[in-house]
Protein backbone atom coordinates (compact mmCIF):
# COMPACT_ATOMS: atom_id res chain seq x y z
CA UNK A 1 0.00 0.00 0.00
CA UNK A 2 1.29 3.01 -1.03
CA UNK A 3 0.07 7.02 -0.41
CA UNK A 4 -1.41 8.37 -3.20
CA UNK A 5 0.98 10.90 -5.36
CA UNK A 6 3.48 8.28 -3.88
CA UNK A 7 6.03 6.89 -6.55
CA UNK A 8 9.62 4.74 -5.79
CA UNK A 9 10.80 7.51 -8.60
CA UNK A 10 10.29 10.33 -7.03
CA UNK A 11 12.02 8.99 -3.75
CA UNK A 12 14.90 11.19 -3.31
CA UNK A 13 15.90 9.86 -0.17
CA UNK A 14 15.87 5.98 -1.88
CA UNK A 15 17.51 7.01 -4.76
CA UNK A 16 20.41 8.77 -2.44
CA UNK A 17 21.16 5.48 -0.42
CA UNK A 18 21.13 3.33 -3.53
CA UNK A 19 23.69 5.53 -5.32
CA UNK A 20 25.43 5.53 -1.84
CA UNK A 21 25.39 1.50 -1.87
CA UNK A 22 26.95 1.31 -5.70
CA UNK A 23 29.73 3.69 -4.56
CA UNK A 24 30.85 1.86 -2.25
CA UNK A 25 30.30 -0.98 -4.06
CA UNK A 26 32.64 0.36 -6.38
CA UNK A 27 34.90 1.45 -3.96
CA UNK A 28 35.02 -2.72 -2.20
CA UNK A 29 33.66 -4.87 -4.83
CA UNK A 30 35.34 -8.05 -2.55
CA UNK A 31 32.92 -7.35 -0.09
CA UNK A 32 29.94 -7.44 -1.93
CA UNK A 33 29.71 -11.40 -0.98
CA UNK A 34 29.42 -10.30 2.27
CA UNK A 35 26.30 -8.60 2.21
CA UNK A 36 23.85 -11.05 2.96
CA UNK A 37 25.67 -12.00 6.09
CA UNK A 38 25.11 -8.22 6.91
CA UNK A 39 21.18 -9.10 7.51
CA UNK A 40 20.28 -10.10 10.73
CA UNK A 41 18.01 -12.73 9.41
CA UNK A 42 15.93 -13.85 12.28
CA UNK A 43 15.32 -10.37 13.48
CA UNK A 44 13.96 -9.69 10.03
CA UNK A 45 11.98 -12.78 10.08
CA UNK A 46 10.34 -12.24 13.60
CA UNK A 47 9.44 -8.79 12.20
CA UNK A 48 7.59 -10.36 8.95
CA UNK A 49 6.01 -12.87 10.85
CA UNK A 50 4.52 -9.84 13.17
CA UNK A 51 3.46 -7.63 10.00
CA UNK A 52 1.63 -10.68 8.69
CA UNK A 53 -0.04 -11.23 11.63
CA UNK A 54 -1.00 -7.34 11.63
CA UNK A 55 -2.13 -7.42 8.17
CA UNK A 56 -3.95 -10.42 8.80
CA UNK A 57 -6.11 -8.43 12.04
CA UNK A 58 -7.00 -5.26 9.95
CA UNK A 59 -7.86 -7.26 7.06
CA UNK A 60 -10.48 -10.04 8.99
CA UNK A 61 -12.48 -6.42 9.77
CA UNK A 62 -12.23 -7.48 13.49
CA UNK A 63 -10.96 -3.64 14.19
CA UNK A 64 -14.02 -2.56 12.83
CA UNK A 65 -15.94 -5.09 14.77
CA UNK A 66 -13.99 -3.91 17.83
CA UNK A 67 -14.38 -0.13 17.40
CA UNK A 68 -18.20 -0.43 17.04
CA UNK A 69 -17.92 -2.72 20.43
CA UNK A 70 -15.64 -0.05 21.85
CA UNK A 71 -18.14 3.01 21.52
CA UNK A 72 -20.69 0.94 22.93
CA UNK A 73 -18.72 0.75 26.19
CA UNK A 74 -16.75 3.98 26.48
CA UNK A 75 -18.66 6.74 26.68
CA UNK A 76 -16.13 9.84 27.25
CA UNK A 77 -13.31 10.97 25.53
CA UNK A 78 -10.61 10.58 28.73
CA UNK A 79 -11.71 7.28 29.41
CA UNK A 80 -10.87 6.42 25.39
CA UNK A 81 -7.61 7.62 25.62
CA UNK A 82 -6.84 5.77 28.34
CA UNK A 83 -7.91 3.13 27.04
CA UNK A 84 -6.30 3.55 23.45
CA UNK A 85 -2.85 4.17 25.63
CA UNK A 86 -2.90 1.06 27.68
CA UNK A 87 -3.69 -0.92 24.75
CA UNK A 88 -0.66 0.28 22.80
CA UNK A 89 1.36 -0.37 25.39
CA UNK A 90 0.40 -3.78 26.06
CA UNK A 91 0.25 -4.60 22.69
CA UNK A 92 3.57 -3.13 22.02
CA UNK A 93 5.41 -5.05 24.87
CA UNK A 94 3.86 -8.35 23.40
CA UNK A 95 3.96 -7.70 19.31
CA UNK A 96 6.53 -4.57 19.44
CA UNK A 97 5.98 -0.95 19.48
CA UNK A 98 5.88 -0.70 15.07
CA UNK A 99 3.48 -3.50 14.59
CA UNK A 100 0.94 -2.16 18.09
CA UNK A 101 0.56 1.05 16.27
CA UNK A 102 0.24 -0.41 12.95
CA UNK A 103 -2.93 -2.04 14.73
CA UNK A 104 -4.11 0.58 17.10
CA UNK A 105 -3.66 3.83 14.99
CA UNK A 106 -5.70 2.21 11.97
CA UNK A 107 -8.51 1.23 14.81
CA UNK A 108 -8.18 4.91 16.38
CA UNK A 109 -8.89 6.03 12.82
CA UNK A 110 -11.78 3.89 12.30
CA UNK A 111 -13.22 4.99 15.85
CA UNK A 112 -13.07 8.79 14.48
CA UNK A 113 -15.90 7.25 11.85
CA UNK A 114 -18.36 6.55 14.71
CA UNK A 115 -17.17 9.74 17.17
CA UNK A 116 -15.94 12.92 16.78
CA UNK A 117 -12.14 12.14 17.81
CA UNK A 118 -9.07 14.25 18.90
CA UNK A 119 -7.17 11.89 16.18
CA UNK A 120 -3.97 13.83 16.06
CA UNK A 121 -3.79 13.63 19.98
CA UNK A 122 -4.81 10.19 20.71
CA UNK A 123 -2.20 9.12 17.90
CA UNK A 124 0.43 11.02 19.80
CA UNK A 125 -0.40 9.56 23.54
CA UNK A 126 -0.40 6.24 21.66
CA UNK A 127 3.15 6.79 20.10
CA UNK A 128 3.82 7.53 23.76
CA UNK A 129 2.41 4.64 25.29
CA UNK A 130 4.51 1.94 22.79
CA UNK A 131 7.61 3.17 23.57
CA UNK A 132 6.85 2.97 27.12
CA UNK A 133 5.53 -0.66 26.61
CA UNK A 134 8.15 -1.69 24.39
CA UNK A 135 10.58 -1.19 27.07
CA UNK A 136 8.94 -4.13 29.08
CA UNK A 137 9.83 -7.16 27.26
CA UNK A 138 12.24 -8.73 24.80
CA UNK A 139 10.05 -8.12 21.53
CA UNK A 140 8.95 -4.53 22.90
CA UNK A 141 10.62 -3.37 18.92
CA UNK A 142 13.23 -4.30 16.70
CA UNK A 143 16.32 -3.48 18.70
CA UNK A 144 15.24 -5.10 22.00
CA UNK A 145 14.22 -8.39 19.13
CA UNK A 146 17.95 -8.14 17.86
CA UNK A 147 19.77 -7.62 21.07
CA UNK A 148 17.80 -10.90 23.03
CA UNK A 149 18.54 -13.14 20.13
CA UNK A 150 22.55 -11.95 20.04
CA UNK A 151 22.33 -12.63 23.85
CA UNK A 152 21.01 -16.18 23.29
CA UNK A 153 19.06 -15.43 26.69
CA UNK A 154 15.63 -17.07 27.40
CA UNK A 155 12.44 -15.20 26.76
Amino acid sequence: MSAPGYSLRSDWLLWTLVCGLLLLSAWHPALIRSYPALVDWPTLSTMAGLLLLTAGIEASGFLHRFAARITQRVHDERSLALFLAGASALLAAALTNDIALFIVVPLTLTLADYAALPVARLVAFEALAVNVGSMLTPIGNPQNIFLWQSSGTRF
